[in-house]
């Protein structure tokens, strides 16, 4: 999860509060990008296609609705991710953050996301709402293969060949040739110049 970028807006006097009764939810259903609603317990209580069909990969809002983001494949952020929805709550300010998310298919996105605080007809905060973009990978990152994506990415983690291995319950030679057919892509002759570039392509 990469959260070095949190920026705290405080809503002007002028704007009016996001009122959860107000919100055009037929008009962000469609969308191209994640928009998604949560209580103050970090539950999900709605969110459009893109968010439920291509992030989670479920078919239905009724999949999702009440669940917190240990239910989901990005599980291993979610106790990152409901401190920044708790910090949104404690300031009530909107916050836009740069955050990255397991998809259910494997893919690991980087994305910006804004959240907002939503209140209710007495302007009580009872939740957010949030609008999450991907942002793009270089030409060189996007060659890679989802394994081998996976492969370094678990390297700059510090996970050897063989608890890579491990993880995936293949061969550790099996994971070696994702890291070779990786760094003939990106054009780099050792793993540390791997590590790096990936890395640098990462920020």
């Amino acid at each position: 999860m990469v959260t070095d970028s949190i920026t705290l807006q405080k809503t002007p006097a002028h704007k009016p509060a996001l009122c959860l009764e107000n919100l055009p939810l037929a008009a962000y259903r469609n969308l191209s990008m994640a928009v998604f609603i949560k209580n103050l317990h970090s539950q999900y209580l709605w969110a459009n296609d893109f968010f439920i069909h291509k992030s989670a990969g479920y078919q239905s809002v009724n999949e999702i609705y009440n669940k917190q983001d240990h239910y989901f494949s990005w599980h291993n952020y979610a106790d990152k991710l409901k401190f920044n929805d708790q910090l949104l709550f404690e300031t009530s300010e909107e916050l836009t953050l740069r955050e990255r998310i397991l998809r259910h298919e494997g893919s690991y996105v980087d994305i910006v996301s804004k959240k907002c605080p939503v209140v209710d007809k007495e302007q009580n905060i009872i939740g957010l709402i949030g609008f999450s973009i991907e942002l793009p990978k270089s030409p060189a990152i996007e060659t890679l293969s989802q394994r081998e994506y996976q492969a370094v990415l678990l390297m700059t983690e510090g996970y050897t060949d063989k608890q890579i291995a491990k993880k995936w319950s293949i061969s550790s030679r099996t994971v070696e040739s994702h890291i070779i057919n990786a760094k003939r892509k990106l054009k780099v002759a050792t793993r540390s110049q791997l590590i790096a570039k990936f890395c640098l392509n990462q920020l």
